[in-house]
């Protein structure tokens, strides 16, 4: 009886180990599909930084940035592929404010896949060291 207990327990994470990973491939397809993300490092790369840049530009940016965590020194910025247009009002004051900072050497901008967001952290880690990933990437409506 014991025996069989550990085989549906067995069983059992086998199925919640797939049915986490088949959510999270999902989950990261929608993100794929419906946004962009660009990883945001102020410079220099303190919560100070970080914290006056939201103040600034709070406004403009609600419900689009968050930071991974409380430690991490850099911010992650979201928008919906749909609203990525040079007509949008939104969108133009949000790309002006950074494209401002990133021109006064106040950031850094890259452009992100979901999958390194969502990762061990030290992938974004390399984005820095690789400036040739800097810039929006080919979300530029310019």
């Amino acid at each position: 009886l014991h025996r069989g207990n550990l085989r549906f327990q067995d069983a059992e994470v086998g199925v919640l180990r797939t049915a986490r990973e088949k959510f999270r491939k999902n989950f990261m397809t929608l993100l794929n599909e419906k946004y962009y993300f660009w990883a945001l490092f102020p410079q220099p790369q303190d919560v100070e930084t970080i914290s006056k840049f939201v103040d600034d530009n709070f406004k403009k940016l609600v419900g689009r940035v968050f930071r991974p965590d409380d430690l991490s020194s850099y911010l992650i910025l979201a928008l919906e592929k749909n609203s990525i247009k040079d007509s949008d009002k939104d969108y133009r004051e949000i790309y002006d404010a950074v494209n401002t900072a990133v021109a006064k050497r106040e950031m850094e901008i890259f452009n992100v896949k979901p999958q390194d967001l969502w990762s061990d952290g030290k992938i974004l880690e390399d984005y820095l060291k690789d400036k040739s990933k800097s810039g929006w990437g080919n979300k530029d409506p310019r």
